[in-house]
This record gives C-alpha cells, sequence and structure tokens, in this order.
C-alpha cells in the first residue's frame, strides 16, 4: 500500500493506493465460495485516535482512492488503514504542522 505524498498537512488530500484486494485471483470460480470483493474502507488512525474516512471500490483487484487529512489531526506520524473484514494495511503519513 502506498499513501502519496507521505506527508501532508491537516486539510491536505492524498492518495492511496493497493493491490492483491481480491479472494484469489479466479474468483467467482473461488472453491470457498466467497463473493468477489467489491470494496475497502479506508481509515485515519493517529495515536489512540482512529476513524473511518470512506469506502473506495475495488477494481481489478486494486484500488485507488483520495482522501482528506483531518482537521484535527496533529504533527507527527499518523497511518492510513485499508481494511475489508479481518484484512488491515497500513500506510504510513507524516502530518506536518
Amino acid at each position: 500500500m502506498t499513501v502519496t505524498p507521505a506527508a501532508a498537512a491537516p486539510g491536505d488530500t492524498v492518495t492511496v493506493t493497493s493491490d492483491g484486494w481480491s479472494v484469489c485471483e479466479d474468483t467467482p470460480n473461488d472453491p470457498s465460495g466467497e463473493a468477489p470483493w467489491t470494496e475497502v474502507r479506508i481509515e485515519w488512525a493517529q495515536g489512540d485516535t482512529s476513524r473511518e474516512l470512506r469506502t473506495a471500490d475495488i477494481t481489478d483487484t486494486a484500488i485507488s482512492a483520495e482522501v482528506t487529512v483531518p482537521d484535527d489531526a496533529t504533527a507527527g506520524p499518523a497511518r492510513i488503514r485499508v481494511l475489508h473484514r479481518d484484512l488491515a494495511i497500513d500506510g504510513d503519513l507524516t502530518v506536518t504542522g
């Protein structure tokens, strides 16, 4: 997963990209019978605080979505988290003053 740019101020927009979001490569012929994945949740996490920012569509097992750094973000390290059921992947972001 990539967050671009890697540093942003509160109110700035960053782009989140990630691939491999699929039950398996031959879905819907997956032997588990699970339906193809269609979307993921994108969350903001900094310190003990986390909240959902948006959902994003999965297209050809990949996502690309813009999210806004929350206005109440504080300078320092933060994470953008992409989730689907029990799977979560974090991308690092540095909040600038």
